[in-house]
């Protein structure tokens, strides 16, 4: 699980954002799902594990800023 916290110099957490892979890809590119902050768990995200975190994360945020327009 991808675990962003966002805080305030490190005294003040103002968010956490959970991903979770949910399925391996035989051809590398995995599941995954939004678990914090809720509602998103019905968002299945694909990213390939070799990419590292960053392109995961970037869709992560641009699927909960979508929601907020």
């Amino acid at each position: 699980m991808l675990v962003i916290d966002a805080s305030i110099n490190r005294a003040e957490l103002i968010d956490t954002i959970l991903i979770h892979r949910i399925k391996d890809g035989k051809d590398g590119i995995n599941t995954y799902r939004i678990e914090k902050p809720e509602g998103f768990e019905k968002k299945l995200i694909k990213h390939k594990y070799s990419d590292g975190y960053l392109p995961l994360l970037k869709q992560a945020v641009d699927i909960i800023l979508e929601a907020k327009k």
